[in-house]
């Protein structure tokens, strides 16, 4: 994934669409996620979705990032408290 990639919405795997019988709620919660990653700084994002949505390990992140394997961890930790605050807040 290049780091312009990060930026497209074409980066993202798909998520539920109205018209494949998701809830509601199912289609919220995926509205929220998207705009969450969307909000997290660029090295942030690109780190956790090169883990999550590429599957590469840690080392293998930090490799194609240039950075230390720890910086990465901090990065997706990051990542995952602010999706949990995304979920937690009230009205999204």
């Amino acid at each position: 994934m290049t780091r312009a990639a990060i930026h497209s919405a074409d980066a993202f795997p798909p998520g539920p669409t109205p018209g494949d019988g998701s809830s509601p709620s199912i289609l919220a919660l995926d509205l929220l996620l998207k705009r969450a990653l969307v909000e997290l700084p660029p090295e942030c994002r690109l780190a956790f979705m090169l883990s999550r949505f590429d599957g590469l390990a840690h080392p293998q992140v930090a490799a194609r990032m240039g950075i230390s394997v720890k910086r990465v961890e901090k990065h997706i930790s990051h990542a995952l408290l602010a999706f949990r605050a995304a979920v937690r807040e009230p009205g999204g």
